[in-house]
């Protein structure tokens, strides 16, 4: 008689989550972009924080979607943000041509590009995509500002675009061991994950740190358009972030508490703020010399 009992509570909590990611389905469709309503959607999921529509079986991308949810809690885990309050709504289009269609009947001042992030004041978040060769670099890139968007009142566009870069080559399976370094920069316990060097950032970067090539954080913190964002300044985004993340045990500290100090700025505006460069200096006298020394470190080849 238990055994039944367990079953039936199993079922009804199965259906009433059915019950519910429908009705999220109907609020969702009810919000979509308006030509996004004519499109014939064929496949819905939901992974983490993102519902998904998709034109196509989404079968064939459902590892990738679901490194997009392991995205977000490692997001969490390591810049200890808040989970997501609100849903990211996911558009995955079949092929560039449905995608270049929908794109300028709906958005045709934008200039064109493979993915698009929107987030209006208000409003759920919004990725669009199609399904290419780079589809899951795109997606782990723009999901990426999609969760920061959606728990953070702002984000810095270096820092916005400096951790997109880094989770864009995808996150190291938690059981299988990155390379440790033990040779008195890195703390003892932290270790490297191989995305960093599979980075395309990270040849130009760790030639320029040879030379004493690379700029200090405040450069980055005083960009205020993405029309400053030149490929040189989304290397060192992505240098910096890597370096915040990964650096001595010191460093790893900053991030997350400069990022729970900017959670609270939804609640408290006024709430006394410094720059991740102050903080910076805070620990090094010279945090842009740590940073060459930190790329100089890792072997050319």
């Amino acid at each position: 008689m238990q055994f039944f009992s367990a079953n039936h509570e199993e079922r009804q909590d199965l259906l009433l989550c059915r019950i519910l990611l429908a009705g999220l389905f109907l609020l969702l469709f009810a919000v979509f972009p308006r030509n996004a309503q004519t499109q014939e959607w064929v496949s819905t999921r939901v992974y983490g924080p993102f519902a998904c529509w998709a034109e196509f079986d989404l079968t064939p991308a459902d590892e990738t979607l679901k490194e997009l949810s392991r995205i977000s809690e490692v997001l969490k885990e390591r810049l200890d943000l808040p989970g997501s309050q609100e849903w990211i709504e996911l558009y995955v289009f079949a092929d560039e041509v449905q995608w270049r269609a929908f794109l300028e009947r709906e958005y045709p001042n934008i200039p064109y590009r493979r993915a698009l992030f929107l987030k209006k004041q208000n409003q759920h978040g919004q990725l669009f995509l199609y399904f290419s060769e780079n589809f899951a670099r795109d997606l782990r890139h723009e999901g990426t500002h999609a969760f920061l968007h959606a728990v953070l009142p702002e984000v810095p566009i270096w820092l916005d675009e400096g951790l997109a870069e880094y989770f864009e080559v995808g996150v190291s399976d938690p059981e299988k061991p990155h390379r440790l370094f033990s040779d008195g920069l890195f703390h003892r316990t932290e270790t490297i994950p191989k995305e960093v060097r599979a980075s395309e950032w990270f040849p130009p970067i760790r030639e320029r740190a040879e030379r004493g090539e690379l700029p200090p954080l405040s450069e980055l913190e005083s960009l205020r358009d993405m029309s400053e964002m030149t490929a040189e300044r989304y290397a060192e985004s992505w240098a910096w972030v890597t370096f915040l993340l990964h650096g001595p045990e010191p460093v790893r500290k900053i991030l997350p508490a400069y990022i729970s100090e900017l959670h609270k700025r939804k609640t408290l505006p006024i709430f006394p703020f410094h720059p991740i460069s102050r903080r910076l200096e805070k620990v090094y006298p010279d945090p842009t010399a740590e940073l060459t020394q930190f790329f100089k470190r890792f072997p050319k080849s």
